[in-house]
Parts: structure tokens; C-alpha cells; sequence
């Protein structure tokens, strides 16, 4: 896929996704839980969306919702949002996810679900965002002093924030103790189990590493 078709894919993920939210509530015949999972998961999806995009423009139109097919071609465009504003659109609609309580903690039956996203998928999303945001592109980089919209404010704001960095912390925490508490973890080569005692630091990382890799292509039954 080139690049082109794949921006274009990604905001077409975008509206699918609003239309999943928007419609969702109507289907007949879904449980309860059942729909609060699947709209957070399509919330979490629509997050993700838009980070993907940040990473690539920076300042992008935050889509909360469809335009009209309606609209003529003048009537569609939309101006780029600064960083920090679709920074905090992106968080929001994550939180929303997370706190419907909608996602499940861990993967119950792993052959089924495994994929799909649950809670610590969602956290580690948002820290991904959140880490963005606080690193030296966005934050506090005078170098694009003049990259202004057309009211003359900043795309990316200027004054560096440690607040920023707080939270990626903050939102890094919460990520890795979701994972923890779902039993995922780093695989650790275990040199003592294997007569291996006087490997080095170099070769433990590179086992680490393949076993960790090994690990995530393994779908246990």
C-alpha cells in the first residue's frame, strides 16, 4: 500500500468509526456488554486513528464526528488543529474507552481474543500519545515559531511544559500495571535453567529479545 492510499484508508477508518459509535446503540438484539465493548474498542481504534496521523502531519483536523455527504467540496474543508488540541481530543476519547469499563482487563480465552483490544492495549495507546506530546517536537520547539494557523496561533506551542512529561509518566504507570495485572511481561532468558551461566550481558539481551519475539508469535491453546 502507498502512501497515499494509506492516508486516505486512515480517514476512512476514521468515519467508519464514527459511524460504528453513532449507530451502534440501535442494533437489536446485542447484550449489554457486548456493545459497551465493541464501542470502546471502535473508540480506542478512532484514538489510535488520529495518533497515527499526528505522528506523521502533527497538526491535523480532530474528525469527532462525520461531515454530511451533502456538503460541496469548499464546504469539507477543514483547517489543521495545533498539536496540544488534538493531543488532548485524542487522550479524551480514549479515556472515554477506558473508563466505560467496556474493555476487558486481559484476554479470557487468548485463541478468540488475542488481537483484539483490551484495556492494557488501550493505556499503552495513550501513553504512546501522551510521550509524543511531551518529547522536544512538540514541546517547547521554537523552531516552528512560524508555523501559525490562519488566526495566527501556533501549531506548535512553543513553551516547554514539564507537566507534559508528568503525565506521559503518569500515563506510562498506569499502562505498565495494566499489564502486569493482565500476567503480560517481558520474557527473560533464564541462563541458569539452560547451563549458561558465563553468557554475556550482550548475548542475554539478544536471548531476551528472540524469546520475547518467540513469545508473541506463540498462541497458546
Amino acid at each position: 500500500m502507498d502512501e497515499k492510499t494509506k492516508i486516505k484508508s486512515l480517514w476512512a477508518g476514521i468515519r467508519n468509526c464514527n459511524t460504528f459509535i453513532d449507530k451502534i446503540d440501535e442494533v437489536p438484539d446485542m447484550l449489554p456488554d457486548e456493545r459497551a465493548q465493541w464501542k470502546a474498542e471502535v473508540q480506542v481504534l478512532k484514538a489510535y486513528y488520529h495518533y497515527y496521523l499526528l505522528q506523521m502531519y502533527g497538526p491535523i483536523p480532530f474528525m469527532d464526528e462525520n461531515l454530511d455527504i451533502s456538503l460541496t467540496p469548499e464546504e469539507v474543508q477543514r483547517e489543521r488543529e495545533p498539536v496540544d488540541q488534538v493531543v488532548s481530543k485524542i487522550v479524551k476519547v480514549l479515556d472515554e474507552a477506558i473508563e466505560s469499563n467496556g474493555l476487558q482487563p486481559a484476554y479470557v480465552a487468548r485463541r478468540t481474543e488475542l488481537g483484539r483490544i483490551n484495556l492494557p492495549v488501550a493505556l499503552a495507546i495513550k501513553a504512546k500519545v501522551l510521550v509524543l506530546a511531551a518529547s522536544p517536537i512538540f514541546n517547547g520547539n521554537t523552531e516552528f515559531s512560524s508555523f501559525v494557523n490562519s488566526e495566527g496561533a501556533p501549531f506548535i506551542n512553543p513553551v516547554y511544559s514539564v507537566k507534559k512529561w508528568q503525565d506521559a509518566a503518569d500515563a506510562c504507570k498506569a499502562a505498565i500495571a495494566a499489564a502486569h495485572n493482565a500476567s503480560l511481561n517481558f520474557y527473560t532468558f533464564d541462563k541458569s535453567a539452560n547451563s549458561l551461566d558465563n553468557i554475556t550481558d550482550t548475548t542475554q539481551l539478544e536471548l531476551n529479545l528472540r524469546g520475547q519475539l518467540l513469545k508473541m508469535l506463540t498462541i497458546p491453546s
